[in-house]
């Protein structure tokens, strides 16, 4: 990564002031000033290692989007009274892969520890250890055509579920089986 030589400048003048400012440091700000004086582009990598790279701002809002449509998707199964069709664990969010979705792993990790998406329910921890991330998008352009942006309904839930899944099965079924045993019960009681 090539500094200019105005950054180069900046950094060396940081890393001198650091030196005075923590003594018990001063040596490894010499070295770091010593890279960036000298211009080694090579080293440059021993300077910023305790970065990690950039998270666009795409990803970033489609992990916020992904965690408020489980938001959503949670309360929604309380105000429907925890219909017994639907398996809350079904409604927990399973995470990302570390490994293969790290920039959105990492950024969610982010969110959970400052206790922005605190009342998601989850499974233990937000490495899913599999590819999560189609699944949620299939999620969320589900989400996106639904009508109902607040109240929620089982048919709402039965759509998102069946998202979930690589084909529709389990949830969507049984969602469907209750509404259908639903309706033929109101028109027995006509």
């Amino acid at each position: 990564m090539p500094l200019t030589s105005f950054e180069r400048l900046m950094l060396s003048n940081q890393f001198r002031i650091l030196e005075k400012l923590e003594p018990e440091q001063a040596e490894m700000h010499r070295i770091r000033r010593d890279i960036v004086d000298g211009g080694f582009e090579g080293e440059y990598s021993t300077i910023f290692d305790v970065m990690s790279a950039p998270t666009s701002a795409e990803v970033c809002n489609e992990v916020m989007a992904i965690l408020r449509m489980f938001v959503w998707m949670q309360e929604a199964y309380i105000e429907l009274g925890k219909p017994d069709v639907v398996n809350p664990r079904e409604l927990e969010f399973m995470g990302f892969d570390a490994k293969s979705e790290g920039a959105h792993f990492q950024y969610a990790q982010r969110l959970f520890q400052r206790d922005l998406f605190a009342k998601v329910q989850r499974t233990s921890g937000l490495d899913s250890q599999r590819p999560q991330l189609s699944v949620y998008r299939r999620m969320l352009a589900v989400r996106k055509r639904m009508k109902t942006r607040t109240k929620a309904s089982l048919v709402d839930l039965n759509q998102l579920l069946r998202a979930r899944m690589p084909t529709p099965k389990r949830a969507g079924r049984a969602i469907e089986n209750h509404q259908l045993r639903t309706a033929r019960t109101r028109r027995k009681k006509r």
